[in-house]
């Protein structure tokens, strides 16, 4: 815990290798904190380490998927990487990680998820393709008969993400046509070959982690891949995505991506939902405190800010740099002036000598 406190000092005073050690350490300490991931995968991105920034908010996700911050953190590395599609689908869960939330709560992710679209749409995308589409049983065919022609060992790299409802599988080969292809998707494998000018070679051919419901699974053509998205049969995360030897299944809760209606006892009159809508009503009016305070003191700022305060804010909010900013501003105010003064002011803060003109509260006197 100690370490953790010190990466999180460390990072607000953006000394980002320093933190990133004190991190590690604490995650040689417990490796099951998805808090510490979360915040080594922001470090993570502070140094332009984005592999290994989407890696600890996997991880961080796989231990949490309730942690929308982490969402956030991996969507950012996934659009810095141009893995533009992969970026979208985690903001989009990161989102619903924050159903019922006001909307400047979920302003990050809708933010992120406008930039992913524009991406995408100046990418080569070519028309999508169902995986049970009226020429699926030619495709399965055509699949089976090229397997004595194919080649046994994959040589295309792919890639994949998940949320708790779905996994999506890229095949990287660019410059495709939907006619080189074929998409074999079973209960529990897929298989994915293509046509290439001299050869015909298998570029995926795995069992996976558990079933997956074909009728509503897809895929597509893109410029630098192949897409195959899969419809989970059970709402849970995967643990890798090949089937793992003797593996036994251990569903995760449905928290992230699918929402239940919550039983109604059957013995009760109350208007249950009527009651939570006042719950509801009675939390939204309450003073917020810790992260909301902040969140709000952030909105604030903005709101009242010139021009140029504005921009230099915006900018910090594209490389997340808002929180550290506001809190070295506040700490800064605060360590001048003794204790006595705590400002959000960017200009009052960097113009203003708050050790010479700080006067102590009645009945007290400064000591150097």
């Amino acid at each position: 815990m100690e370490s953790k406190q010190f990466g999180n000092a460390l990072f607000v005073d953006e000394q980002f290798n320093e933190a990133l050690a004190a991190y590690s350490k604490s995650l040689e300490e417990n490796d099951m904190d998805a808090d510490t991931f979360s915040k080594r995968a922001a470090v993570y991105l502070k140094l332009t380490k984005w592999e290994e920034a989407r890696s600890d908010a996997d991880h961080a996700i796989a231990l949490d998927v309730a942690l929308s911050i982490a969402y956030l953190r991996k969507g950012i590395a996934c659009f810095e990487l141009e893995r533009y599609e992969e970026a979208k689908d985690t903001f989009l869960c990161g989102q619903q990680t924050l159903s019922g939330a006001p909307d400047e709560y979920q302003l990050p992710f809708l933010t992120w998820i406008r930039k992913c679209d524009t991406e995408i749409q100046d990418g080569d995308v070519f028309p999508d393709n169902s995986a049970k589409s009226e020429t699926g049983a030619t495709s399965k065919e055509a699949a089976i008969s090229s397997k004595k022609d194919a080649a046994v060992a994959p040589r295309v790299r792919h890639e994949w993400y998940q949320s708790n409802s779905q996994v999506t599988v890229s095949i990287l080969q660019k410059k495709l046509q939907p006619e080189q292809v074929s998409v074999d998707v079973g209960v529990k494998e897929v298989r994915v070959i293509i046509r290439l000018a001299n050869e015909t070679i298998v570029a995926f051919d795995q069992k996976l982690f558990d079933e997956v419901v074909e009728s509503e699974s897809t895929w597509k053509v893109l410029g630098t891949k192949v897409e195959i998205k899969l419809k989970k049969k059970n709402n849970y995360i995967w643990q890798q995505l090949e089937e793992m030897p003797n593996q036994l299944s251990s569903h995760l809760p449905d928290t992230l991506c699918e929402t239940k209606a919550a039983p109604q006892p059957y013995s009760s009159k109350r208007d249950w939902g009527q009651i939570d809508k006042q719950i509801q009503k009675e939390l939204e009016n309450e003073k917020p405190e810790g992260e909301e305070a902040l969140q709000k003191l952030f909105q604030d700022i903005y709101g009242k800010a010139d021009d140029e305060t504005r921009k230099a804010m915006n900018k910090s909010f594209v490389r997340l740099l808002l929180y550290c900013t506001t809190l070295f501003l506040i700490r800064s105010s605060k360590q001048t002036s003794g204790g006595t003064v705590l400002s959000t002011n960017w200009k009052e803060v960097a113009q203003k000598d708050y050790e010479k003109e700080r006067t102590a509260p009645p009945g007290m006197e400064f000591k150097s």
